[in-house]
């Protein structure tokens, strides 16, 4: 059953639209899928920067994720540029004449962690930058979808209107 609208009030804290602040109207827009259209398209006409305001947090947003995408990359360098150090270190200890068989095999393994956990460090970053692009897309299809049922909500309820 859609929400009405004292329902979408109670879950944004507030009595009237007019105490809707720009980071309640991000909410707002999020709990417009559990809303009527039209009880949507109402409360939308109430705010006529609504739109400016949805262009604004998505730049907002994609400003965010650019930043968070350039600290995880030079947080990915950071971690790959100790790992080239360590595998430098053991690399070295391999040229050594008085090692064991034992020792060489140890070292080895060492070698074969470093590789792991490169490989594993690359996983998580790849998992992380796709988890973001997933949100991003999310919140332009939002916006898209919010910019379609309020123009195009504008326009049907002309068309109704001239009928």
């Amino acid at each position: 059953m859609p929400l009405d609208e004292d329902e979408i009030k109670q879950r944004l804290g507030i009595d009237t639209w007019r105490n809707l602040s720009k980071d309640k109207m991000l909410q707002f827009a999020a709990l417009m899928p559990e809303m009527d259209t039209k009880l949507a398209m109402k409360i939308v006409e109430q705010f006529p920067v609504f739109k400016e305001f949805a262009t604004q947090a998505l730049g907002y947003l994609q400003t965010a994720a650019k930043k968070v995408s350039g600290a995880n990359s030079t947080s990915q360098e950071h971690v790959f540029a100790a790992l080239a150090a360590v595998r430098e270190r053991i690399s070295a200890e391999l040229e050594r004449d008085d090692l064991t068989w034992d020792q060489r095999l140890e070292i080895l393994t060492l070698l074969q962690e470093n590789a792991r956990m490169i490989l594993e460090k690359d996983s998580e970053n790849k998992s992380f930058l796709s988890r973001l692009f997933d949100k991003l897309t999310a919140s332009t299809f939002a916006a898209a979808a919010l910019a379609v049922v309020v123009l195009g909500g504008r326009v049907a309820l002309k068309l109704i209107g001239r009928r």
